[in-house]
């Protein structure tokens, strides 16, 4: 879901959140300013929550985040 260069950005904010040791990070996923039904996302709050859990996998897997 996430393209190669926002790919690239979230992990070297990652790096960065690791060298600073934040302890707190909040991720927030937003919807489009259009109403959305597709069989992938029944509704706007879907497809936020899948933005928000692509940045999360993002940082678990490649940038060691629990």
């Amino acid at each position: 879901m996430v393209e190669t260069e926002g790919k690239e950005t979230v992990k070297s904010i990652g790096r960065v959140l690791n060298y600073t040791n934040s302890s707190n990070v909040v991720i927030d996923g937003h919807p489009d300013n259009v109403l959305i039904k597709t069989n992938m996302f029944k509704e706007n709050c879907d497809l936020s929550r899948a933005r928000a859990i692509s940045i999360v996998r993002i940082l678990a897997n490649d940038c060691g985040f629990d």
